[in-house]
This record gives structure tokens, C-alpha cells and sequence, in this order.
């Protein structure tokens, strides 16, 4: 994807978050979007599998146990939606980019622009952890009850979990 798209899908995603999301939200959507378009330059330059082919897979993972249908059905129809999913987001994408591209001005002036402006010395980056829902319930639910932060809390408890599997090395 070029790089101008690539600003302009991460500027018109950002436009539809709420205003109070996190950066954890954010970079959860950058990394979606980054995801679906190494996806689409998969699709585009043919290294995809034909649907026939991932159904003999299919059937060949699943061929130890031959009466699990239900299994079988299940990821046929796995299969089946994320096709689906995926003309969607093709669908979309193109609806994006044609939008995008309508409005954007051939070129910017940036002659008054600052350089070093939003540059901050020492600044870290931090790694974004995504929490299956049901974990991040229940930890909230401690953290409240506790009366910590929730990231304060997975810390002690992250912690808790190095210190044992040291002692047991």
C-alpha cells in the first residue's frame, strides 16, 4: 500500500474512534488496517490458496477422525463467512480509498510547518497488550475492588509469575 494511502486509512479510522478511546484502541486499529492491507497485497500478487485446496486440507487435518461432521461443517462455514468478510473489506477499502482520494490537494505545503514539534526527548515506546474480554473482566473487577489500576495490577501479577518460574529454573 503506498504510504500516502496507508496516513490517509489511519487518519479516516481515527476520525471514527470515540473521542475517549485509548492508545491501546488506536494502535489496535492501525494494526488491523495494517493487517487487511498485507492481506489485500497477498491477494493482489497471488499468493492466496484456492478454496478447494484449503477444503482437501481441511479435510486432511480433520481425516484421523472421519465421523467428527460437526467439525467439518463448522469450518466449512468458518471458511465460507471470512470470504464473505473479505469481499467486504475489499468493498470497503475501495469505497475508502475512492473517497479519500477525491479530497485530498495534489500537494501540501509544509513550508510552515515545525520541525521537531511533537518530538519528545526520552520518550519510550510502549508495547500495547490486548487482554482476552473475559480476562480483562475479571482483572478490572479485582483492580476495582482493590482500588489499583488495572495495568497495575497485571504488573504485581506478571511479576508474581517471573518470580516463581526464576525460583523454579
Amino acid at each position: 500500500m503506498p504510504t500516502r494511502a496507508a496516513k490517509l486509512q489511519v487518519m479516516e479510522s481515527l476520525k471514527r474512534l470515540p473521542d475517549d478511546a485509548s492508545f491501546d484502541d488506536i494502535l489496535y486499529h492501525v494494526y488491523v488496517l495494517h493487517g487487511i492491507a498485507a492481506g489485500m497485497a497477498d491477494v493482489e500478487a497471488g499468493r492466496v490458496i484456492p478454496h478447494e485446496e484449503v477444503k482437501n486440507r481441511i479435510f486432511e487435518w480433520l481425516h484421523d477422525d472421519p465421523h467428527d461432521h460437526l467439525v467439518w461443517r463448522t469450518a466449512e462455514k468458518l471458511y465460507a463467512l471470512s470470504l464473505q468478510q473479505l469481499a467486504q473489506v475489499d468493498a470497503l477499502i475501495n469505497e475508502m480509498n475512492n473517497h479519500i482520494d477525491s479530497d485530498m490537494p495534489n500537494e501540501i505545503d509544509f513550508s510552515q510547518g515545525e520541525r521537531g514539534k511533537f518530538y519528545a526527548a526520552g520518550a519510550e515506546f510502549r508495547l500495547a497488550v490486548h487482554l482476552d474480554k473475559h480476562v480483562e473482566q475479571y482483572l478490572a473487577s479485582r483492580a476495582e475492588a482493590n482500588g489499583v489500576e488495572l495495568s497495575a495490577l497485571v504488573n504485581e501479577l506478571l511479576k508474581r509469575d517471573i518470580a516463581m518460574l526464576e525460583e523454579n529454573k
